[in-house]
């Protein structure tokens, strides 16, 4: 739902919720603006769960909408309102604002636990903080020590995996949401450290 903002410096803060003693509730720090021919900064990273804010200048004249397909969608934002999403998986979303075309990623990664430990450790991949909603996927990639490249690990609607190694090295860990809309592009990468 949208709702309004101001700058406080050079960053936005949104607000919105029910008011307490006249003054609307503090949402957050706003890192985006929407500016009518791009977003600044245009690349974003937020954990797993963390909100993420979207704020129109308000000497922005037009309106905005702001859209990641199969994951979110703004409605309509005039200037000085904001807009925060909380990702609920890893994964790199592509933002559109539908106005002006303007471009933009939020870029998940996903989270482990341990990030080090000898062989035959169980590790915890997470990828997201939910199980799957109907019609979404976790897509989990591994690029094991010494490959160039990442090989699916597993499918699954499970917020996390477990991963265990019986060879040491630098393991690195990536994922992809597939929705009703299509497939994410993959989340910045996780590594853990097999001794």
């Amino acid at each position: 739902m949208p709702s309004g903002g101001t700058r406080l410096g050079t960053q936005a803060v949104a607000f919105g919720g029910p008011a307490f003693n006249g003054f609307p509730k503090l949402m957050g720090i706003c890192p985006v603006d929407v500016g009518n021919t791009a977003f600044s900064p245009r690349a974003t990273t937020a954990a797993i769960g963390t909100r993420t804010f979207w704020s129109i200048p308000v000497a922005d004249r037009g309106r905005h909408r702001l859209t990641s397909p199969g994951v979110f969608g703004s409605g309509t934002l005039r200037p000085g309102e904001s807009f925060g999403y909380m990702p609920f998986a890893a994964a790199t979303y592509l933002v559109r604002d539908t106005r002006t075309g303007a471009r933009g990623t939020l870029a998940v990664p996903p989270a482990a636990s341990p990030t080090s430990g000898p062989t035959g450790t169980v590790f915890r991949i997470t990828a997201a903080s939910v199980s799957a909603p109907a019609g979404y996927q976790y897509r989990i990639f591994v690029k094991r020590p010494g490959s160039a490249r990442y090989v699916l690990l597993k499918r699954t609607a499970q917020r996390a995996v477990s991963f265990v190694s019986t060879h040491r090295g630098r393991y690195r860990f990536r994922v992809e949401l597939r929705t009703p809309a299509g497939v994410t592009a993959p989340s910045p990468p996780v590594q853990i450290k097999v001794s």
